[in-house]
C-alpha cells in the first residue's frame, strides 16, 4: 500500500487512487488505515526511516519524495 502511494504525486494521492493501484475496493483500504492522514502519516515515516539496504548497501526505498 505504501510503495503504490510513493506512485502518485501529493495532489493525486487520494484514498481511491491508492485502492485502485493495489487492486482493492477503497472500502477495504479503510479497513488497513483510517484514512489519507493516516496513510500520509506512515509514508512519512517509512521515508524518513533508516533505509532498509540491501547486502550491497543499496537502499530499499527512495529518502525523499518530490513534491510532498
Amino acid at each position: 500500500m505504501l510503495d503504490a502511494a510513493r506512485t502518485l504525486p501529493c495532489e493525486e494521492l487520494t484514498m481511491a487512487a491508492v485502492a485502485a493501484r493495489v487492486g482493492v475496493s477503497t472500502p477495504t483500504l479503510y479497513g488497513y488505515v483510517a484514512g489519507r492522514d493516516a496513510l500520509l502519516s506512515a509514508l512519512a515515516q517509512r521515508i524518513s526511516s533508516p533505509p532498509a539496504t540491501a547486502c550491497c548497501g543499496a537502499t530499499a526505498f527512495p529518502i525523499s519524495r518530490p513534491g510532498c
